[in-house]
Protein backbone atom coordinates (compact mmCIF):
# COMPACT_ATOMS: atom_id res chain seq x y z
CA UNK A 1 0.00 0.00 0.00
CA UNK A 2 1.78 3.36 -0.95
CA UNK A 3 1.92 6.08 1.58
CA UNK A 4 -1.26 8.01 0.61
CA UNK A 5 -3.35 5.44 0.75
CA UNK A 6 -2.27 4.53 3.98
CA UNK A 7 -2.92 7.90 5.21
CA UNK A 8 -6.30 8.04 3.85
CA UNK A 9 -7.59 4.54 4.64
CA UNK A 10 -5.89 4.09 8.30
CA UNK A 11 -7.88 4.90 10.89
CA UNK A 12 -6.75 7.00 14.03
CA UNK A 13 -3.44 7.27 14.95
CA UNK A 14 -2.22 4.07 12.37
CA UNK A 15 -0.65 6.37 9.83
CA UNK A 16 1.84 7.78 12.37
CA UNK A 17 2.71 4.42 13.44
CA UNK A 18 3.06 3.33 9.68
CA UNK A 19 5.39 6.90 9.01
CA UNK A 20 7.43 5.73 12.27
CA UNK A 21 8.35 1.94 10.71
CA UNK A 22 8.45 3.30 7.36
CA UNK A 23 11.14 6.19 8.58
CA UNK A 24 9.02 8.60 7.31
CA UNK A 25 10.30 11.70 8.34
CA UNK A 26 7.32 13.95 6.09
CA UNK A 27 3.85 12.86 7.92
CA UNK A 28 2.04 16.08 8.06
CA UNK A 29 0.43 16.75 11.32
CA UNK A 30 -2.26 18.51 9.96
CA UNK A 31 -3.50 15.34 8.49
CA UNK A 32 -4.45 13.45 11.76
CA UNK A 33 -8.19 14.81 13.11
CA UNK A 34 -8.47 16.30 16.47
CA UNK A 35 -9.42 13.30 18.49
CA UNK A 36 -6.39 11.41 16.64
CA UNK A 37 -3.78 13.85 17.64
CA UNK A 38 -5.05 13.39 21.02
CA UNK A 39 -5.14 9.90 20.87
CA UNK A 40 -1.66 10.18 20.57
CA UNK A 41 -0.42 12.86 22.73
CA UNK A 42 -2.57 11.35 25.89
CA UNK A 43 -0.71 8.06 24.50
CA UNK A 44 2.70 9.08 24.90
CA UNK A 45 3.41 9.59 20.97
CA UNK A 46 4.35 13.13 21.30
CA UNK A 47 7.80 12.70 20.26
CA UNK A 48 7.01 10.10 17.52
CA UNK A 49 5.00 13.19 16.13
CA UNK A 50 7.94 15.36 16.26
CA UNK A 51 10.06 12.15 14.95
CA UNK A 52 8.18 11.41 11.67
CA UNK A 53 7.04 15.38 10.92
CA UNK A 54 11.21 16.98 11.29
CA UNK A 55 11.06 16.79 7.22
CA UNK A 56 7.70 18.01 6.53
CA UNK A 57 7.60 20.64 3.99
CA UNK A 58 3.88 21.67 5.77
CA UNK A 59 3.64 23.77 8.58
CA UNK A 60 -0.14 24.50 8.54
CA UNK A 61 -0.75 23.96 12.34
CA UNK A 62 1.59 26.32 14.54
CA UNK A 63 -0.46 25.10 17.22
CA UNK A 64 0.19 21.23 16.70
CA UNK A 65 3.95 21.84 15.98
CA UNK A 66 4.00 23.70 19.44
CA UNK A 67 2.62 21.15 21.54
CA UNK A 68 4.40 18.08 19.58
CA UNK A 69 7.99 19.74 19.98
CA UNK A 70 7.32 20.62 23.91
CA UNK A 71 6.38 17.09 24.12
CA UNK A 72 9.97 15.91 22.91
CA UNK A 73 11.95 18.22 24.74
CA UNK A 74 10.04 16.71 27.66
CA UNK A 75 10.52 12.88 26.95
CA UNK A 76 14.06 13.65 25.75
CA UNK A 77 15.27 15.17 29.24
CA UNK A 78 13.13 12.20 30.80
CA UNK A 79 14.83 9.81 29.14
CA UNK A 80 18.16 10.71 29.45
CA UNK A 81 17.70 11.35 33.26
CA UNK A 82 15.82 7.62 33.23
CA UNK A 83 19.03 5.96 31.29
CA UNK A 84 21.75 7.91 33.64
CA UNK A 85 20.11 6.10 36.61
CA UNK A 86 19.78 2.80 34.79
CA UNK A 87 23.55 3.03 33.81
CA UNK A 88 23.89 3.62 37.74
CA UNK A 89 22.04 0.52 38.60
CA UNK A 90 23.83 -1.48 35.94
CA UNK A 91 26.97 -1.08 37.61
CA UNK A 92 26.11 -1.42 40.79
CA UNK A 93 24.32 -4.53 40.44
CA UNK A 94 27.66 -6.09 38.16
CA UNK A 95 29.54 -4.93 41.86
CA UNK A 96 27.43 -6.94 43.21
CA UNK A 97 27.72 -10.15 40.91
CA UNK A 98 24.29 -9.16 39.28
CA UNK A 99 23.24 -9.48 36.02
CA UNK A 100 20.23 -7.80 35.05
CA UNK A 101 17.95 -8.48 31.27
CA UNK A 102 16.55 -5.46 30.82
CA UNK A 103 12.65 -6.20 29.10
CA UNK A 104 9.58 -4.73 28.05
CA UNK A 105 9.66 -1.09 26.38
CA UNK A 106 13.23 0.12 28.13
CA UNK A 107 14.47 -2.76 25.64
CA UNK A 108 12.80 -1.87 22.66
CA UNK A 109 13.25 1.74 23.30
CA UNK A 110 17.23 1.30 23.03
CA UNK A 111 17.44 -1.81 20.51
CA UNK A 112 14.19 -0.38 17.81
CA UNK A 113 13.77 3.20 17.58
CA UNK A 114 15.80 5.78 16.09
CA UNK A 115 16.14 7.25 19.28
CA UNK A 116 15.37 5.76 22.96
CA UNK A 117 12.90 8.57 24.02
CA UNK A 118 10.63 8.22 20.84
CA UNK A 119 9.37 5.08 23.20
CA UNK A 120 7.39 6.54 25.66
CA UNK A 121 7.99 4.23 29.17
CA UNK A 122 6.04 3.99 32.37
CA UNK A 123 8.65 2.04 34.29
CA UNK A 124 12.16 0.40 33.72
CA UNK A 125 11.77 -3.80 34.07
CA UNK A 126 14.46 -5.45 35.00
CA UNK A 127 14.89 -9.46 35.13
CA UNK A 128 17.03 -11.37 37.52
CA UNK A 129 16.95 -14.98 39.52
CA UNK A 130 15.40 -15.46 42.94
CA UNK A 131 18.98 -15.86 43.95
CA UNK A 132 19.96 -12.26 42.64
CA UNK A 133 16.82 -10.26 43.95
CA UNK A 134 17.45 -9.46 47.23
CA UNK A 135 21.34 -8.15 46.29
CA UNK A 136 19.68 -5.80 43.36
CA UNK A 137 17.68 -4.67 45.60
CA UNK A 138 19.90 -3.76 48.27
CA UNK A 139 21.97 -1.59 45.38
CA UNK A 140 19.21 -0.10 44.88
CA UNK A 141 18.19 1.29 48.23
CA UNK A 142 21.62 2.24 47.99
CA UNK A 143 21.24 4.31 45.04
CA UNK A 144 17.96 6.09 46.86
CA UNK A 145 14.88 3.78 46.15
CA UNK A 146 12.24 3.23 48.02
CA UNK A 147 9.06 0.48 47.92
CA UNK A 148 6.15 2.71 48.95
CA UNK A 149 3.95 -0.03 50.71
CA UNK A 150 4.53 -3.51 51.77
CA UNK A 151 7.23 -4.74 49.85
CA UNK A 152 5.73 -8.55 50.17
CA UNK A 153 2.65 -7.45 48.70
CA UNK A 154 3.61 -8.03 45.30
CA UNK A 155 5.09 -11.23 45.58
CA UNK A 156 2.35 -13.01 47.24
CA UNK A 157 0.09 -11.68 44.84
CA UNK A 158 1.85 -12.69 41.00
CA UNK A 159 5.15 -14.00 42.19
CA UNK A 160 6.81 -12.45 39.03
CA UNK A 161 8.03 -9.12 40.72
CA UNK A 162 8.71 -7.99 44.24
CA UNK A 163 6.90 -4.50 44.94
CA UNK A 164 7.75 -1.56 42.29
CA UNK A 165 10.70 0.72 43.53
CA UNK A 166 10.50 4.47 42.86
CA UNK A 167 13.43 6.83 43.18
CA UNK A 168 13.57 9.55 45.81
CA UNK A 169 14.26 12.24 43.55
CA UNK A 170 13.50 12.10 39.88
CA UNK A 171 10.69 9.91 40.64
CA UNK A 172 11.82 7.01 37.69
CA UNK A 173 9.56 3.54 38.83
CA UNK A 174 11.99 0.19 38.63
CA UNK A 175 10.08 -3.38 38.67
CA UNK A 176 12.61 -6.38 39.99
CA UNK A 177 10.87 -9.77 38.17
CA UNK A 178 12.18 -12.51 38.99
CA UNK A 179 9.51 -14.49 36.31
CA UNK A 180 8.83 -13.45 32.82
CA UNK A 181 4.84 -13.33 33.62
CA UNK A 182 2.52 -13.17 36.17
CA UNK A 183 0.65 -16.20 37.82
CA UNK A 184 -2.62 -15.74 35.87
CA UNK A 185 -0.89 -15.86 32.87
CA UNK A 186 -1.61 -19.17 30.95
CA UNK A 187 2.63 -18.98 30.12
CA UNK A 188 3.52 -18.46 34.19
CA UNK A 189 5.03 -21.85 33.93
CA UNK A 190 5.74 -22.61 30.17
CA UNK A 191 9.58 -23.34 29.63
CA UNK A 192 10.51 -21.77 27.02
CA UNK A 193 10.09 -18.13 28.78
CA UNK A 194 11.73 -19.43 32.11
CA UNK A 195 14.53 -17.94 33.76
CA UNK A 196 16.90 -20.26 32.61
CA UNK A 197 15.67 -20.37 29.06
CA UNK A 198 15.73 -16.69 28.31
CA UNK A 199 18.85 -16.04 30.02
CA UNK A 200 20.62 -19.30 28.45
CA UNK A 201 21.16 -17.13 24.43
CA UNK A 202 20.89 -13.23 25.64
CA UNK A 203 22.02 -10.32 23.86
CA UNK A 204 23.68 -7.38 25.06
CA UNK A 205 23.00 -3.57 24.60
CA UNK A 206 24.93 -0.42 25.45
CA UNK A 207 23.63 1.77 28.41
CA UNK A 208 26.03 4.44 28.62
CA UNK A 209 28.99 3.02 29.70
CA UNK A 210 27.91 -0.23 30.77
CA UNK A 211 25.97 -3.32 29.08
CA UNK A 212 23.20 -4.81 29.89
CA UNK A 213 21.66 -7.95 28.86
CA UNK A 214 18.33 -8.33 26.79
CA UNK A 215 16.26 -11.11 25.09
CA UNK A 216 17.38 -12.50 21.86
CA UNK A 217 15.15 -10.57 18.99
CA UNK A 218 12.60 -13.58 18.37
CA UNK A 219 12.28 -14.17 22.48
CA UNK A 220 11.26 -10.42 22.30
CA UNK A 221 9.23 -10.60 19.76
CA UNK A 222 6.71 -13.46 21.11
CA UNK A 223 6.94 -11.57 24.55
CA UNK A 224 5.95 -8.32 23.47
CA UNK A 225 3.05 -9.94 22.21
CA UNK A 226 2.32 -12.41 24.92
CA UNK A 227 2.30 -9.42 27.07
CA UNK A 228 -0.40 -6.94 24.57
CA UNK A 229 -2.36 -9.72 24.50
CA UNK A 230 -3.29 -9.91 28.43
CA UNK A 231 -5.30 -6.79 28.52
CA UNK A 232 -6.59 -3.90 26.45
CA UNK A 233 -4.24 -0.79 27.33
CA UNK A 234 -6.44 1.87 25.54
CA UNK A 235 -3.84 4.78 26.22
CA UNK A 236 -0.78 2.92 25.22
CA UNK A 237 -1.41 0.15 23.76
CA UNK A 238 -0.18 1.47 20.35
CA UNK A 239 3.41 0.76 21.78
CA UNK A 240 3.61 -2.54 22.01
CA UNK A 241 2.50 -3.07 18.30
CA UNK A 242 5.19 -0.71 17.43
CA UNK A 243 7.41 -2.23 19.43
CA UNK A 244 6.73 -5.44 17.27
CA UNK A 245 6.47 -3.17 14.03
CA UNK A 246 10.12 -1.53 14.33
CA UNK A 247 12.05 -4.91 15.48
CA UNK A 248 11.01 -7.12 12.34
CA UNK A 249 11.90 -3.85 10.58
CA UNK A 250 15.42 -4.09 12.11
CA UNK A 251 15.74 -7.65 11.82
CA UNK A 252 14.09 -8.02 7.78
CA UNK A 253 16.12 -10.48 6.04
CA UNK A 254 17.76 -12.16 9.33
CA UNK A 255 14.75 -12.92 11.50
CA UNK A 256 14.26 -16.76 12.74
CA UNK A 257 11.14 -17.54 12.57
CA UNK A 258 11.58 -21.17 13.24
CA UNK A 259 12.69 -20.10 16.53
CA UNK A 260 9.21 -17.72 17.00
CA UNK A 261 7.14 -20.92 16.08
CA UNK A 262 9.26 -22.93 18.38
CA UNK A 263 8.67 -20.31 21.54
CA UNK A 264 5.18 -20.28 20.23
CA UNK A 265 4.20 -23.86 20.59
CA UNK A 266 2.26 -23.54 23.68
CA UNK A 267 -1.81 -22.97 21.97
CA UNK A 268 -1.96 -19.42 23.66
CA UNK A 269 1.07 -18.05 22.71
CA UNK A 270 0.58 -19.03 19.19
CA UNK A 271 -2.77 -17.39 19.25
CA UNK A 272 -1.21 -14.15 21.40
CA UNK A 273 1.22 -14.26 18.25
CA UNK A 274 -0.99 -14.54 15.44
CA UNK A 275 -3.55 -11.82 17.17
CA UNK A 276 -0.83 -9.38 16.91
CA UNK A 277 0.60 -9.96 13.77
CA UNK A 278 -2.50 -10.59 11.79
CA UNK A 279 -3.24 -7.13 12.99
CA UNK A 280 0.31 -5.53 11.90
CA UNK A 281 -0.40 -7.26 8.47
CA UNK A 282 -4.02 -5.81 8.16
CA UNK A 283 -2.32 -2.58 8.51
CA UNK A 284 0.86 -2.41 6.60
CA UNK A 285 3.18 -2.66 10.00
CA UNK A 286 4.93 -5.49 8.88
CA UNK A 287 5.22 -8.57 6.55
CA UNK A 288 5.16 -12.02 7.85
CA UNK A 289 5.58 -15.19 5.76
CA UNK A 290 2.40 -17.08 5.10
CA UNK A 291 3.94 -20.25 6.14
CA UNK A 292 4.66 -18.55 9.29
CA UNK A 293 1.05 -17.44 9.71
CA UNK A 294 0.23 -21.06 8.98
CA UNK A 295 1.95 -22.73 11.33
CA UNK A 296 0.74 -20.85 14.07
CA UNK A 297 -2.80 -21.28 12.93
CA UNK A 298 -2.44 -24.50 13.18
CA UNK A 299 -1.20 -24.67 17.03
CA UNK A 300 -3.57 -22.06 17.98
CA UNK A 301 -6.20 -23.43 20.19
CA UNK A 302 -8.05 -20.40 21.28
CA UNK A 303 -8.63 -17.73 18.51
CA UNK A 304 -10.41 -17.87 14.85
CA UNK A 305 -10.97 -15.40 12.34
CA UNK A 306 -14.19 -14.69 13.97
CA UNK A 307 -12.55 -14.10 17.71
CA UNK A 308 -9.11 -11.95 15.70
CA UNK A 309 -11.69 -9.57 13.70
CA UNK A 310 -13.83 -8.69 17.24
CA UNK A 311 -10.23 -7.83 19.30
CA UNK A 312 -8.82 -6.18 16.03
CA UNK A 313 -11.63 -4.39 16.04
CA UNK A 314 -11.30 -3.23 20.12
CA UNK A 315 -7.80 -1.88 18.97
CA UNK A 316 -8.88 -0.36 16.18
CA UNK A 317 -11.69 1.19 17.86
CA UNK A 318 -10.41 2.57 21.80
CA UNK A 319 -6.35 2.45 20.97
CA UNK A 320 -6.15 3.71 17.58
CA UNK A 321 -9.17 6.04 17.47
CA UNK A 322 -9.13 6.78 20.67
CA UNK A 323 -13.29 6.44 21.07
CA UNK A 324 -14.91 7.43 24.13
CA UNK A 325 -16.68 4.81 26.49
CA UNK A 326 -19.99 4.19 25.36
CA UNK A 327 -23.36 3.14 27.68
CA UNK A 328 -23.08 -0.58 26.89
CA UNK A 329 -18.92 -0.60 25.84
CA UNK A 330 -17.62 0.85 29.87
CA UNK A 331 -14.20 0.55 30.62
CA UNK A 332 -15.26 -2.10 32.75
CA UNK A 333 -16.72 -3.69 30.27
CA UNK A 334 -14.39 -3.12 27.44
CA UNK A 335 -11.74 -5.16 29.74
CA UNK A 336 -13.94 -8.03 30.82
CA UNK A 337 -14.48 -8.39 26.47
CA UNK A 338 -11.28 -8.30 26.15
CA UNK A 339 -10.21 -10.65 29.31
CA UNK A 340 -12.73 -13.08 27.88
CA UNK A 341 -12.16 -13.44 24.13
CA UNK A 342 -8.51 -13.42 24.83
CA UNK A 343 -8.32 -15.97 27.70
CA UNK A 344 -6.78 -19.33 27.03
CA UNK A 345 -9.98 -21.27 26.43
CA UNK A 346 -11.66 -22.77 22.83
CA UNK A 347 -13.22 -20.00 20.60
CA UNK A 348 -16.59 -21.94 21.42
CA UNK A 349 -16.43 -21.62 25.11
CA UNK A 350 -15.04 -18.07 25.06
CA UNK A 351 -18.05 -16.54 23.17
CA UNK A 352 -20.81 -18.75 25.36
CA UNK A 353 -19.16 -17.24 28.25
CA UNK A 354 -18.87 -13.52 27.16
CA UNK A 355 -22.62 -12.37 27.69
CA UNK A 356 -22.89 -14.07 31.20
CA UNK A 357 -19.06 -12.63 31.67
CA UNK A 358 -20.35 -8.90 30.90
CA UNK A 359 -23.60 -9.42 33.12
CA UNK A 360 -21.67 -11.13 36.22
CA UNK A 361 -18.04 -9.65 36.46
CA UNK A 362 -15.63 -12.49 37.62
CA UNK A 363 -13.94 -10.35 39.30
CA UNK A 364 -16.86 -8.86 41.23
CA UNK A 365 -17.21 -10.74 44.34
CA UNK A 366 -20.72 -9.73 44.26
CA UNK A 367 -21.32 -10.94 40.86
CA UNK A 368 -24.28 -12.94 42.04
CA UNK A 369 -25.76 -10.38 44.24
CA UNK A 370 -29.62 -9.80 43.66
CA UNK A 371 -29.41 -5.75 43.87
CA UNK A 372 -26.43 -5.69 41.82
CA UNK A 373 -27.50 -8.12 39.12
CA UNK A 374 -30.87 -5.41 38.89
CA UNK A 375 -28.76 -2.70 38.31
CA UNK A 376 -26.64 -4.20 35.06
CA UNK A 377 -30.13 -5.83 34.11
CA UNK A 378 -31.57 -2.41 34.20
CA UNK A 379 -28.45 -0.48 32.69
CA UNK A 380 -28.21 -3.02 29.75
CA UNK A 381 -31.71 -2.97 29.29
CA UNK A 382 -31.11 0.65 28.43
CA UNK A 383 -28.78 0.06 25.98
CA UNK A 384 -30.18 -2.88 23.75
CA UNK A 385 -31.27 -2.02 20.80
CA UNK A 386 -28.50 0.39 19.93
CA UNK A 387 -25.70 -0.01 17.73
CA UNK A 388 -22.83 -1.64 18.64
CA UNK A 389 -20.33 0.70 17.91
CA UNK A 390 -17.32 -0.71 18.96
CA UNK A 391 -17.10 -3.33 16.82
CA UNK A 392 -15.66 -0.60 14.14
CA UNK A 393 -13.42 -1.58 11.65
CA UNK A 394 -10.36 -4.05 12.09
Amino acid sequence: MSHESCQRHSPGVLPLLQAMVRHDRHFDLASLDDTAFETAMRGGAGPCLAYASAESPSRSHAVRETEVHAADLTMRMITAETLDCLEQIIGAARQAGVEVTLMKGCASALRYYPEPHLRTMGDVDVLVSDAQREPLEHQLRQLGFEQPGDPREALVRDHHHSLPFRHRSHGLWLEVHTRTYPSHSPLTHTPAFSYDAVTQRPESIAVGLQSARVLNHEQQLVYTATRWAEMINAERGMFPLLDAALLLRACAGRFDWDEVCRLSDEPWAAGALLLMLTYLERWDLALVPAAVLTRLGNRDRVTNAILRRLLHGLVTAYVMEGRPPGALLTKSNRRIIWSTLASAQPPWAKLLRLPANVMFPPTDHGRFDVAHVIRRLRTMSRVIGTRNRWMGPD
